[in-house]
C-alpha cells in the first residue's frame, strides 16, 4: 500500500479541521456560558429592548436621539456606567440581585434609580411579541422584591388615585399610581412615585410607578419632557448626564458558572495562557525529528528469513528432532544423482558406495547419528557433519 493510501488527509488539510474543531469547541463554550447573555430579552419583560406596553424600549430610543445613551450592562457585572444606570427588575427577581448592584454602585458613588414592575402580562394571541394585559400584579409580589438599603424600609408600597400622589414635576400620572410615602421611613408622609433610599454620595432612587416612564407613559409627550428632564437631576452627583440601562435583570440573570469565570477578568488571564501553551506545545510536536521510523515487517523479505520462518513453525510445532529421518533420506537421493551413483543400489549398498567415496569420514556413520538424534544441538551438529561430506567429496 503506498503512503498516499494510507494517509487519507495531507498535513495542511488536517491543520484546517484541526483548527476548525477547536474554533467550535470555543464558540460552544461561549454559547454555554454566556447563551443568556446573547438571548434578546424576553419583550414581555419590562426591558430596555421591549416594544411592548410595559417595555422602556421608547424612552431608550429617545435617550438615543438625544445623545445621552450611556453603554446599556448586557451582564451581571456591567455596572461601572458613569451616569445614571436605570434598573427595570421582572416580578420574579429576587431583592439580593437588585441589592447587589445598587450596592456595587453606591460604593462607587454612581447613581441608580430602580423602577418597579406593575402590570401581569402573557404574550398575545396569535403574536408572542406583543403583551395581553392582565390586570395589576398582586401588591404582595411587588413588595417581595423591594430591595432594602441602608436600614431598610418600614413601609411598603401600596396604589391609590392621582390626587392623593405627588408625582415628578412634569408627569402625567395614571388613573392608579403605584406609590410609596415621600420618605420610604416615614409612614405619615404622603405617597410619591420617585424616592430617594439613601442619603449619601451614590444615590439609589426608586420609581415606583413604571407608567411613568415605559411605553405606555411615553405616548405622553409631557411625560417624555419630564422624563429626560428628570434623569438630568438624578445624575448630577455620578458626573456626566448619561442614561443606561441594565439589561441582565429582565433576562433573569443566573450567576456566574464556571465558563463565565474562565472567560472573564481576572480568570481571563489564566485562561489566555493555558491556550497558548497549548498551542506552542501543538506547533513544536507539528514539525518532525528525523527521518520517519518505519515499522518493521512481520515476515521480512527473501529466501533466508523464510527459511527462518519454517524454522521457527517447526521448533513451535515440536516436530524439530523429527525431521532428521527424512533430511537423510533427502540428502542420499541428492548425492545420489550429484555422484553418479549406480542406479542398482540401495539402502545399506549405497552407504556402502558413499563410504567408499572419502578416505577417513564414513558418510553412514553419520546418516546413523543424524537418524538418531533427539535434539536439536545433535541434529544440527550432525546436518552440519553431513554438509562437511559433501564439500569434501565434490571437491
Amino acid at each position: 500500500m503506498s503512503a498516499s493510501a494510507a494517509a487519507p488527509f495531507g498535513g495542511r488539510a488536517l491543520s484546517v479541521l484541526i483548527a476548525l474543531g477547536v474554533l467550535l469547541m470555543l464558540g460552544f463554550l461561549l454559547i454555554s456560558g454566556f447563551g443568556n447573555a446573547l438571548t434578546p430579552a424576553n419583550p414581555l419583560h419590562p426591558s430596555a429592548t421591549s416594544r411592548a406596553a410595559i417595555g422602556f424600549a421608547g424612552v431608550r430610543d429617545l435617550v438615543e436621539r438625544l445623545d445621552l445613551a450611556g453603554e446599556d450592562g448586557d451582564a451581571i457585572g456591567d455596572w461601572d456606567h458613569p451616569g445614571l444606570l436605570i434598573l427595570t427588575p421582572r416580578v420574579d427577581t429576587t431583592p439580593e440581585q437588585i441589592t447587589d448592584i445598587i450596592t456595587y454602585r453606591s460604593s462607587s458613588e454612581l447613581a441608580t434609580l430602580v423602577v418597579l414592575p406593575k402590570w401581569a402580562v402573557s404574550p398575545a394571541e396569535g403574536n408572542s411579541d406583543w403583551a395581553e394585559g392582565h390586570g395589576l400584579l398582586p401588591i404582595g409580589s411587588i413588595n417581595a422584591i423591594f430591595p432594602q438599603v441602608d436600614d431598610g424600609m418600614r413601609s411598603t408600597i401600596g396604589r391609590t388615585g392621582p390626587a392623593e400622589t405627588l408625582g415628578p414635576e412634569g408627569f402625567v400620572l395614571p388613573a392608579t399610581v403605584q406609590a410609596t410615602p415621600l420618605d420610604p421611613f416615614n409612614e405619615t408622609e404622603a405617597r410619591n412615585t420617585v424616592v430617594i433610599l439613601t442619603d449619601h454620595p451614590g444615590e439609589v432612587y426608586l420609581m415606583t410607578d413604571p407608567d411613568l416612564i415605559n411605553n405606555i407613559g411615553m405616548k405622553s409627550a409631557a411625560n417624555a419632557a419630564a422624563a429626560i428632564r428628570l434623569f438630568g437631576e438624578l445624575s448630577e452627583l455620578s458626573g456626566p448626564t448619561e442614561i443606561a440601562f441594565d439589561l441582565s435583570l429582565p433576562k433573569g440573570a443566573d450567576e456566574r458558572n464556571l465558563i463565565q469565570l474562565m472567560f472573564t477578568p481576572p480568570f481571563l488571564a489564566v485562561t489566555i495562557a493555558v491556550f497558548a501553551a497549548a498551542l506552542l506545545a501543538g506547533l513544536a510536536s507539528a514539525n518532525r525529528f528525523g527521518p520517519v521510523r518505519r515499522e518493521a515487517r512481520t515476515v521480512a523479505f527473501g529466501k533466508a528469513a523464510l527459511i527462518d520462518n519454517i524454522a521457527n513453525l517447526t521448533r513451535a510445532a515440536g516436530r524439530v528432532t523429527g525431521g532428521g529421518s527424512a533430511y537423510a533420506d533427502a540428502f542420499r537421493e541428492r548425492m545420489r544423482t550429484r555422484l553418479h551413483a549406480p542406479p542398482a543400489l540401495d539402502g545399506d549398498a549405497l552407504d556402502a558406495w558413499f563410504d567408499a567415496r572419502h578416505p577417513t569420514r564414513r558418510y553412514s556413520e553419520i546418516d546413523r547419528r543424524l537418524r538418531a538424534a533427539r535434539t536439536e544441538a545433535a541434529l544440527l551438529n550432525a546436518a552440519r557433519d553431513m554438509h562437511d561430506w559433501q564439500r569434501e567429496v565434490q571437491g
